[in-house]
């Protein structure tokens, strides 16, 4: 995590990743980030010609802390999966609601969408094993053995930048929406509890209060993408 931020609250966690995540992107990925209103999409990608030319995320300006890392890390594995190699290709990214998807994608951007959520779910827990076999799905010249390898370091360097990996042993309690629920509304209440006891500032560091600040921005990000815990695989 940036050493410039104090990590003392859940809104300052999701402020650091989302940092060191679109700092990371534009670094090594030449993807510009912006903010928009969009009516009915989460965010999408545009590129400005081929694989290593400059990309803009643009992401709505009404996204939640969850949704925007979702956005970061979800775009990463488009371009590790080398959808966003076509010249000045479009990926659309539509906003979950309790009704289905706002917009209705294409059979084959529906395709690319449920394989980046396998990546971006293989990154988000720092599953190594999941990530290779996730990005060596695509028989395209650009996903040779030399290029998977790069692209398995740029998995490994941005799951360093999220907490998941520590926590892989919760992935199986948050499978059940309804235990999910049930944990992040505990999650919640205590919380809320924490910051009204007037302790908060003795002990915002300890280790217990970040993992379980850790653990809270996970589960909320899984509450907004449960795909990231049993996404859908290619038969």
């Amino acid at each position: 995590m940036s050493a410039a931020v104090a990590i003392d609250s859940v809104p300052t966690l999701y402020r650091s990743m989302s940092r060191d995540l679109t700092d990371y992107l534009e670094e090594h990925l030449g993807v510009t980030v912006y903010e928009e209103k969009l009516s009915d999409l989460l965010s999408y990608l545009v590129t400005s010609g081929g694989p290593d030319t400059p990309k803009a995320l643009v992401i709505s300006d009404a996204a939640t802390d969850a949704e925007r890392l979702y956005a970061y890390v979800h775009s990463a594995a488009h371009i590790l999966l080398g959808h966003a190699d076509r010249p000045f290709a479009t990926i659309l990214e539509p906003r979950r609601t309790p009704h289905g998807p706002s917009i209705r994608l294409d059979d084959w951007q529906l395709r690319q969408d449920l394989d980046a959520d396998v990546l971006t779910g293989a990154i988000l827990w720092g599953c190594e094993d999941e990530a290779w076999e996730a990005i060596g799905w695509d028989l395209a010249p650009a996903h040779d053995a030399a290029s998977r390898r790069l692209a398995l370091g740029t998995v490994r360097s941005i799951s360093g930048l999220l907490p998941g990996h520590r926590y892989r042993a919760i992935q199986g309690a948050l499978l059940s929406s309804s235990t999910r629920r049930a944990i992040l509304r505990a999650l919640k209440i205590a919380r809320a509890a924490y910051h009204r006891s007037g302790v908060h500032s003795v002990f915002a560091n300890e280790p217990v209060i970040r993992e379980l600040r850790e653990v809270y921005c996970l589960t909320e990000l899984v509450a907004v993408v449960p795909e990231l815990l049993h996404p859908h695989r290619r038969p």
